[in-house]
């Protein structure tokens, strides 16, 4: 390791001697030659002595001058508009210091007064030459040797924007680079036969199945260079590009103002860029002052949506993040996570405080409430999937009715500013065990929230991609083990949204009730889009894979098992959508809630039941109670 640092630091000593050896020359030579042109044939007029010593003078002088201004840092490859600046500098202080001492070291000798310009121009433009004529010649042949005759996978970019140019010209200067670009697709047809840095466009994408058999060479990839392809969404891309047996890329984002370092590598498109639609973007305003300097309780902290809950909240400095799940091994993990994240200054002030509990436990549930008094207690906790609740529903009822309630009736007791519910689509005319328990922990949250001084606020979405449980690792990891991928019904549809821009719109539900957009018992429906057929949800998994459907991995249908929909709705008939004020989620406003005296004795009843291990009375009461409230709303 020494031994490499000797060599590397000789090495770039050695490349600055070359640097300030050819600066050196350009000085000794500038002035002799700025007198010639002036002077011609008159030049000789002068002694020799007299260019020896004006000559060796200003290559000290500019020598020195050069060093002030970093003139010999500049890394010659690179050289850009700043460094032709600095040498500009250069060279006027160095000719105007030359010059003065030359009038007082040879006062005797007259010089043309035009000399001092002629001079400046000379030596400038030697210093700039040199460096931007080395680029042109080695970028010259780096995009001859990288683009078209590198040792790189053949590939084609598409559209023609700036990312595309900054891309070739990284490109260019990379040695290494892991491409060689053969074309340019883009949909402007005035840019078709036009280059951009010597690469030629080809056309636009609707032409590339009758434009491959031109090329050299079959691409293997097609590099998407922009977030926004004017009217082809990127699954419509994906979609028809890689039935032709070429698999899409996009690159990642591209520093412009920082120097080239490292080599670009394109990354495989992520399904969740395949949505079909722009997710939200989050302003950090709406939410701020919301949770910043604040006490917050996470329910269920180490799940998907607890730990999503709990990065995003600490990034905006509260004061104290309770960290409330029954499992270890997920606090721990979580746990360890924040450790590394509240690293900077100003994170280093929250104080984190991880909780091992259930939410079964009113009295633990008191004691912390009680404790630690959260301005904000957000409940994530829950059992989510769909047939494991439907085989244990005495389990789904316990947590997902009984422990609601407790967390719900404490923050109710000890007056917790506002309590956020996670909930489901499930919850529309539910079909699943699952789905009636979280309906019925939606039903005891707006019936407190119409009494309570608590703001309790419910936000439903579906499917959110990535999470536990959730049709994406399942696919995947069926695709690892060679396939088939198992899919209930071939009409099945789900509506889908990434884990950190659900989350997103939770803090903001949370902060629009705070400032009391919404009346009372009302929930916050997020805007999930159009739903997604999941036979094109794994069709899409599998070629972003580099395969193809059906080929090389199969798709077998296994018939619905129980509790499952073909589709789910985020909306009840006896709900009213209204607008929430916010893009990206709506109010659903029922005319007619449940209250707490018809809720409670039917909570009882249930827990009750649920805790003699009853299944199938469980199963059935509880679709009883579903029945019955919904025909006496």
């Amino acid at each position: 390791m020494h031994e490499k640092k000797v060599f590397a630091s000789f090495s770039r000593w050695v490349s600055r001697c070359r640097v300030i050896l050819s600066d050196c020359i350009v000085a000794l030579v500038a002035f002799p030659m700025a007198l010639y042109i002036r002077l011609d044939q008159e030049v000789t007029s002068y002694p020799i002595t007299f260019f020896f010593v004006s000559s060796s003078l200003f290559c000290f002088l500019a020598t020195i001058i050069g060093f002030f201004f970093n003139v010999h840092k500049t890394v010659w490859r690179h050289v850009s508009l700043p460094d032709v600046t600095q040498i500009l500098k250069t060279a006027t202080f160095s000719v105007c210091v030359f010059f003065l001492s030359i009038f007082l070291i040879f006062p005797d000798i007259s010089l043309p007064r035009s000399t001092p310009i002629i001079h400046w121009c000379i030596f400038a433009g030697l210093l700039s030459g040199t460096r931007l004529g080395y680029r042109i010649i080695a970028e010259g042949y780096s995009r001859r040797r990288n683009l078209q005759h590198g040792c790189g996978k053949p590939v084609l970019l598409m559209h023609t924007g700036y990312e595309a140019e900054l891309f070739l010209r990284y490109q260019q200067q990379d040695g290494k680079s892991p491409y060689r670009i053969v074309g340019i697709l883009d949909q402007d047809h005035h840019h078709t036969d036009r280059t951009i840095r010597g690469i030629r466009v080809l056309g636009p994408l609707e032409d590339l199945q009758s434009i491959l058999p031109a090329l050299p060479e079959f691409p293997e990839q097609l590099i998407v260079t922009s977030d926004e392809v004017p009217y082809w969404p990127l699954q419509k891309i994906v979609a028809m590009v890689e039935v032709l047996g070429i698999r899409v890329v996009r690159l990642p984002l591209m520093q412009t103002n920082k120097p080239f370092e490292g080599t670009i590598v394109a990354s495989p498109i992520a399904i969740e860029d395949l949505l079909g639609r722009a997710e939200q973007t989050l302003d950090p305003s709406t939410v701020e002052n919301l949770l910043r300097e604040k006490c917050i309780l996470i329910t269920g902290a180490g799940g998907s949506i607890g730990s999503e809950l709990t990065r995003q909240i600490a990034s905006f400095s509260p004061r104290k993040l309770l960290l409330f799940d029954h499992s270890e091994f997920l606090l721990y993990s979580l746990d360890k996570e924040l450790s590394s994240f509240l690293t900077d200054k100003t994170c280093k002030r929250i104080e984190k405080v991880p909780l091992i509990g259930d939410v079964r436990d009113q009295v633990y549930v008191r004691h912390i409430i009680a404790t630690h008094k959260p301005d904000i207690v957000f409940h994530a906790a829950a059992l989510k999937h769909v047939p494991l609740v439907e085989s244990n529903p005495e389990e789904g009822v316990l947590t997902n009715v009984l422990g609601v309630r407790h967390v719900a009736d404490v923050c109710h007791m000890c007056g917790v500013p506002i309590m956020v519910q996670v909930s489901t689509d499930k919850v529309v005319l539910p079909k699943s065990v699952m789905g009636a328990t979280k309906k019925l922990a939606e039903l005891y949250c707006q019936a407190l929230d119409v009494v309570s001084s608590t703001q309790f606020v419910t936000i439903r979405f579906g499917n959110v991609l990535g999470s536990s449980g959730s049709v994406v690792p399942l696919f995947e990891e069926q695709i690892a083990h060679g396939g088939p991928i198992t899919i209930t019904h071939a009409d099945m549809m789900r509506y889908f949204m990434t884990i950190p821009e659900a989350v997103k719109l939770i803090l903001v539900s949370a902060a629009i009730r705070k400032k009391s957009l919404a009346q009372t018992g009302q929930i916050f429906v997020l805007d999930m889009g159009a739903p997604v057929r999941i036979v094109d949800l794994a069709n899409q998994i599998i070629r972003l894979k580099g395969l193809t459907p059906g080929k090389d991995i199969k798709i077998v249908y296994t018939g619905m098992r129980e509790g499952e929909k073909l589709y789910e709705r985020l909306f009840d008939d006896q709900e009213t959508l209204m607008p929430s004020g916010f893009q990206g989620m709506h109010l659903a406003s029922s005319s007619h809630l449940a209250s707490l005296d018809t809720l409670r004795p039917l909570f009882d009843e249930l827990t009750s039941l649920a805790q003699t291990r009853s299944s199938q009375a469980v199963s059935v009461r509880i679709m009883e109670i579903i029945a019955l409230l919904r025909k006496t709303s």
